[in-house]
């Protein structure tokens, strides 16, 4: 015979429902929240999976030697690489959440070093685990320069420009990531060619300082003395922003300590499948014969995949500002910091690096970079503009397959 009390107290509960979760009930919610966790890190996870399945391979009696793929070696190829791109987004997507969480200066500082912690760590990975190529970081700045210069803008030209006819954006900020792009790779790239073996190491000193000072000056006035060089009043609002994209709420609901941890963590997965990628490609540049600036044309795709989605979205947004913020951003970052770093770490491995162009390097260089200048010169853009850039993107690609 129940009391009043615990009459009441059912009634309150919803006829004698109890409110309190069952246990049952508290495990399928915890299911539910290892199962969307696990989901919201599918680039880690899908890593970590073929890290053991090549590593189960690798040592697998049937294949052959310790480290190589046998019959498999074309087929892991693919598949590495495919992996390493999708770790690279899931890298550039914890970035951009902490870019939110932490805001200006902050935000574009964590987006850059994180950009060019991938490219070094392929790099160097690639570098020590490859035949000696000194002119591996040369080839992949400059395939990554003109995949973003020619080929990524180019296809947002083209694309914005038959959707929109005209599309405007804010002239300042594409002449002041010319003008660093011009004097970086002219001293990086170009002069070391002009100069002579007893000046090249006082060149390489120069260049280390140089290039830092010019891109930490070149952030000060992007994130606070000239912050509106780089805003288009037209710009569409809230698209493409992190938050929006990634479904997260306010910045106090982004977990900086987690987010920096998957981070750090997605990058340690990544350089792992680099040095199998290293080695299929390796293998596979011997038994096909590819040419030999296949291996930074592979680390220019996987460095320039994360942003291009956001930059063509951005196009077709009608956003052309967003498109040039981040194509002339990522080439910059990539000319700016990746050749100090691979410098100082040359050194330390006691590896020499060549930085110079050969002459149809750097004439194509020269010739996309004015270009460039005059597309990108009056505040509007055109379909015919960006299609004369992917003629240029492709004299690049004819150039590395001839």
């Amino acid at each position: 015979m129940s009391t009043p009390k615990a009459e009441r107290a059912r009634a309150a509960n919803g006829d004698g429902i109890s409110s309190e979760p069952t246990a049952p009930a508290v495990r399928s919610r915890g299911l539910a929240r290892m199962v969307g966790a696990l989901r919201a890190e599918g680039s880690f996870m899908l890593a970590v999976v073929v890290i053991g399945l090549v590593k189960l391979i690798a040592s697998s009696p049937e294949i052959g030697e310790v480290g190589h793929f046998g019959p498999l070696t074309e087929v892991l190829l693919v598949l590495i690489f495919g992996v390493v791109v999708y770790a690279a987004i899931g890298v550039v997507g914890h970035a951009e959440l902490l870019a939110e969480k932490y805001g200006e200066p902050y935000g574009t500082l964590i987006l850059t070093l994180a950009a060019v912690t991938v490219e070094v760590v392929m790099l160097t990975t690639m570098v020590l685990h490859l035949e000696n190529n000194p002119t591996l970081a040369r080839d992949t700045i400059f395939a990554t320069v003109m995949i973003l210069v020619n080929g990524l803008i180019g296809l947002s030209l083209l694309i914005g420009g038959m959707r929109y006819g005209e599309q405007r954006y804010n002239v300042k900020s594409s002449k002041a990531f010319l003008t660093m792009l011009f004097a970086l790779t002219g001293l990086a790239l170009i002069l070391p060619d002009a100069v002579t073996p007893a000046q090249e190491p006082r060149l390489e000193v120069f260049l280390v300082f140089a290039s830092i000072l010019l891109y930490g000056f070149f952030l000060h006035v992007q994130t606070r003395k000239h912050t509106h060089f780089f805003v288009f009043d037209g710009s569409p609002k809230e698209h493409g922003s992190p938050e929006h994209a990634s479904g997260a709420g306010s910045r106090s609901e982004i977990s900086g300590a987690y987010h920096a941890t998957m981070l750090v963590a997605t990058i340690i997965a990544l350089s792992v499948l680099v040095e199998y990628l290293s080695i299929a490609l390796d293998d596979t540049m011997d038994v096909l014969h590819f040419p030999a600036q296949i291996p930074a044309l592979v680390v220019a795709i996987i460095v320039a995949s994360p942003e291009s989605l956001a930059a063509i979205r951005a196009a077709v947004h009608n956003d052309m500002q967003r498109t040039f913020n981040i194509a002339l951003g990522s080439a910059l970052s990539t000319v700016a910091l990746t050749i100090p770093a691979v410098l100082v770490i040359s050194f330390i491995v006691g590896r020499g690096v060549i930085l110079g162009l050969t002459p149809v390097q750097g004439s194509l260089m020269i010739i996309s970079l004015l270009v460039a200048s005059i597309t990108e010169a009056d505040g509007s853009t055109s379909a015919l503009e960006g299609m004369v850039q992917l003629v240029l993107f492709g004299s690049f690609v004819v150039m590395v397959l001839a």
